[in-house]
Parts: C-alpha cells; structure tokens; sequence
C-alpha cells in the first residue's frame, strides 16, 4: 500500500468514526511510520525476521577517500570506498543494522565498526567489510568498484526521496513506492495511532447508553 492509500484509508475510518482531524498527509505519515517502526522494533527485539515490505534497496555510486588520514590499523589501508552521499538512519537488530550491504558480485559484505578497534584488530585476515560513519557507508578493504547495494528496514523510507541512486534518480518515490510494513500489521498502526491522536472507537453499549440517557 502506498503511502497515500494509507493516508486515505486511515482518514476514512476517522470519519467513519464521526471524528475529524486537522493534521496534514505529511503530519498523519509521521504517526503511521513511528507506530510501524515500534511494531518493527518490537520483532527485531524478539530476534524475529521482518516481512520483505519492510525493506527498500537501493544502489548508490561510491567515490574514493582517504579514510581519516591515516593507516591505523595498517591491514585496513588508506584508500577506502565512501558512499557519495550520505544514507537516512536504519532499524537497528540485536546484532547490528538491520541491513545487507554488496558488490557487484551479489556476495553480502559483513559489518565490522572501526570505531570498535578491537573488533576488527580480531580480524586481520577478513575480507572487504562496511561500516556506517556520519550516515555515510564506508567499504574497507576493497577500491576497485563504484558502486554499492544496499538492503534496510529504513527508519523514515521519504528520507531516500532526497538520496539520488545509481540510475541519477531519487531512491523513493513516495506517490509510487509502499508503505515500509506487511498489511497485516496495520490494523495494528491504526489502533496505535488512534491512542497517540485519542480517537477511541465506540463500543455498542455506549451508543446504548446514550439512547436511554436522552
């Protein structure tokens, strides 16, 4: 579902509810992505696997860098690869970012924190590794390619809107592309956002109540 149809649907049950709302698209698409990423979370939390709607890949040119002017630890090497520009926040897992990272040749690049010294000090011998400074992926270990796949539960998907792909084109188009969670959940966002905006549904016994009271 888009997120327009989202906006629409979820207007249409708080008239249906006899409630109005003075919030914009822009204002209610907010509530909707904090409630789904609190339902997200709460997998990732409990080490369950997220449904493929939650996830947006993107392909994104990479430039040549001198990483922080230095060679430290020496098996990483000076030359690294860095995104050109920078990526929106991800969900975050028990064990890390809730993201894939590859090549050109489709093989999964694991993730491996500098700012973490003594995990990558434990590995020497290991392959090209990524790692997420400033929003920016960097590529460790390999300078030969110039451009990088990228899979995420993103934690606002309308921020890819201002990233440019690949292809030169921006890596969401809101008005085409879905609403980052399975559609069995949103019944479940909707009720969620119905508590943050305190629209309650009525039950039948209060419609009873007040045909006796008048």
């Amino acid at each position: 579902m888009i997120i327009s149809d989202l906006i629409s649907l979820y207007r249409t049950s708080i008239r249906e509810r006899n409630h109005s709302s003075s919030l914009t698209d822009y204002e209610i698409y907010l509530i909707a992505n904090m409630c789904a990423n609190q339902i997200k979370q709460q997998l990732l939390d409990k080490n369950h696997k997220l449904g493929y709607k939650s996830y947006k890949n993107i392909s994104l040119d990479l430039e040549k860098t001198i990483f922080k002017d230095s060679c430290a630890p020496e098996f990483m090497g000076c030359k690294v690869l860095k995104t050109i520009e920078p990526i929106p926040n991800v969900l975050i897992n028990n064990f890390g970012y809730e993201m894939e990272v590859w090549l050109d040749n489709g093989k999964l690049i694991p993730n491996l924190s500098f700012t973490k010294g003594k995990r990558i000090s434990n590995h020497p011998n290991l392959g090209c590794y990524y790692d997420i400074i400033n929003n920016y992926v960097y590529i460790f270990k390999n300078a030969t390619k110039y451009c990088v796949n990228i899979r995420a539960a993103w934690e606002d998907i309308t921020q890819l809107e201002n990233v440019t792909g690949s292809n030169n084109r921006p890596c969401y188009d809101p008005l085409t592309d879905e609403f980052p969670i399975e559609e069995q959940y949103l019944p479940v966002v909707f009720a969620q956002m119905d508590n943050r905006l305190n629209i309650f549904t009525k039950k039948p016994e209060d419609e009873t109540s007040n045909f006796q009271t008048s």
